[in-house]
């Protein structure tokens, strides 16, 4: 049999074979395992060891930490089981909010498949950052918002429960393209979702905003808003309240059994509703002033 090692070196660096060039077919997750059994102990170590571009999986646990993202990551918790909280006795000394973990400046993040609850504070931040996926997360029973999104662009949330937060569920401020999507608000102490702050092309479809201790969704000096195929449902006062904003549509949503209108108006042009299924709303259906 004739010997193939004369063409090894051509084959490898023609990049045929690039098991032969050392080349590996993929990155190998980096593991969190507060128990000792992966490669780091806390996420933070893991977010600074890992590539740019890397992924980090985190095995069940409660983790007490404050974590902060700043470049492209795949971060995969095992669900609810794996807890994020922000170590007590924290301060906020810009007042702009502190969370568990706090995505900034970073381009191409996402986080799956984790909570964050108990904070002080918030329970995630997405700040100044872009292209960022959050899916299948909770956070719940935080003092402040659930999940606050500021001057962030391409940000998408999917199958979240932002729940009983002392504050809104989630809050969206100056920021652009944000989708969020089959989300849960429910039990908060604000509004269920408050987009403002010169927010713009923000798009809530197909969520539930229920029993909240406001509005179940607030727009307010925002543009390009659509709240759509959405279930709003026995909030504290209004189900949607549209204020000071420009090109909002609300369209094809169950909106019942608030505490105030249905849908409320104030000083807001463009504003296209259709659709829309409106019974036992204490003060009304719509309310335009």
């Amino acid at each position: 049999m004739r010997s193939i090692g004369r063409w090894v070196p051509l084959l490898a660096g023609l990049g045929l074979i690039p098991w032969l060039a050392g080349a590996k077919c993929g990155p190998q997750a980096i593991v969190v395992d507060g128990s000792g059994g992966g490669d780091f102990l806390t996420l933070q170590e893991a977010v600074a060891a890992a590539p740019e571009g890397g992924t980090i999986r985190i095995r069940p646990g409660s983790y007490v930490e404050q974590v902060f993202v700043e470049k492209e990551l795949e971060i995969h918790g095992s669900g609810d089981d794996t807890q994020i909280e922000l170590p007590p006795g924290m301060d906020d000394p810009t007042g702009l909010g502190i969370a568990p973990v706090e995505i900034r400046g970073a381009t191409g993040v996402s986080l799956s498949n984790m909570a964050f609850g108990g904070s002080d504070f918030e329970g995630l931040i997405v700040r100044n950052s872009s292209q960022v996926e959050l899916v299948d997360i909770t956070a719940s029973s935080n003092a402040e918002e659930g999940v606050q999104i500021r001057g962030s662009d391409q940000v998408t949330l999917s199958g979240c429960d932002l729940s009983g937060n002392l504050h809104e569920g989630l809050d969206v401020r100056s920021s652009s393209n944000v989708s969020v999507t089959g989300c849960s608000f429910t039990g908060n102490g604000g509004h269920g979702v408050r987009v403002r702050e010169g927010s713009d092309a923000v798009t809530l479809d197909g969520n539930r905003s229920a029993g909240n201790g406001n509005n179940g969704v607030r727009v307010e000096d925002s543009s390009g808003v659509g709240v759509q195929n959405s279930d709003i449902d026995a909030n504290a006062d209004d189900g949607v309240f549209v204020r000071d904003s420009s090109g909002v549509n609300v369209t094809l949503d169950i909106i019942t059994n608030n505490g105030g209108f249905g849908l409320r108006i104030r000083n807001s042009a463009d504003l296209v509703q259709f659709g829309n299924s409106f019974s036992g709303n204490v003060r009304g259906d719509i309310r335009q002033d």
